[in-house]
């Protein structure tokens, strides 16, 4: 099973899942929750370590999609994959809005399989950014993101 998990930037996507990686290492020994490439590895460890000093881990790069990838299950039975991009509210409208995928990017169009393969979406949102806040901007992406979402 393939679950794919997006969100706007600051939604709690890296934070939830570095999280959980910690939990399962330490607690749990009948699960497995681990990164599939150097890349994932690297970014958990970078949250894990903002997280520890009392920071939040630093905000997504506008125009940088970056996919992190997990395996997890039961220790014994076959594993599941967890597929997460990282990338900036305005960059994830191209990649859900466009049906035709000649106009996105090699690495958009990449992205879009993914999503389109996943057997489970996971969206995730900051509620307090989206309700508590009065800066239309960010009102309408979220919005507009949450709708994209659900249709």
């Amino acid at each position: 099973m393939k679950f794919f998990i997006i969100g706007p930037e600051g939604s709690g996507k890296t934070t939830m899942l570095a999280m959980l990686s910690r939990y399962v290492a330490t607690e749990r020994n009948d699960l497995v929750l681990e990164p599939v490439d150097f890349e994932t590895s690297e970014y958990v460890v970078a949250t894990h370590q903002a997280l520890e000093k009392g920071d939040w881990p630093a905000m997504t790069v506008q125009a940088k999609l970056q996919t992190l990838q997990w395996r997890f299950g039961l220790r014994d039975a076959p594993l599941h994959e967890i597929v997460m991009f990282d990338a900036a509210g305005q960059d994830l409208r191209p990649i859900l809005l466009k049906d035709d995928r000649a106009k996105l990017s090699d690495e958009q169009r990449a992205i879009r399989i993914q999503i389109d393969a996943a057997d489970v979406l996971v969206f995730l949102l900051d509620l307090k950014g989206f309700l508590g806040t009065k800066d239309l901007k960010i009102i309408n992406e979220n919005a507009w993101l949450f709708k994209t979402f659900l249709t």
